[in-house]
């Protein structure tokens, strides 16, 4: 089976609650032998976008907005729509 995971923090750059929570989960997942996969953020374009954390592939989109459409983003933000059909 395939799960994907969809997270505005992950770590290793993002060690929060939400962040770790998210991480334990895949971890835990990928142990039982599902197929994981995480959707998460990224601040800065140098940042790089894909990434495989202890195993588990993680892609990074480019997200960045003022603070103050945050509450209408984490709703719906084009850009994550984009990656997640993808």
């Amino acid at each position: 089976m395939r799960i994907a995971l969809l997270s505005d923090h992950f770590p290793p750059d993002q060690s929060g609650g939400a962040a770790r929570i998210a991480f334990n989960q895949a971890r835990a997942l990928a142990r039982l032998g599902y197929e994981v996969h995480v959707l998460s953020t990224r601040q800065s374009a140098s940042e790089p976008q894909d990434v495989d954390i202890e195993g588990i592939p993680v892609r990074r989109v480019l997200l960045t907005y003022p603070l103050r459409w945050r509450a209408y983003l984490s709703l719906y933000q084009p850009r994550a729509d984009v990656a997640v059909s993808a």
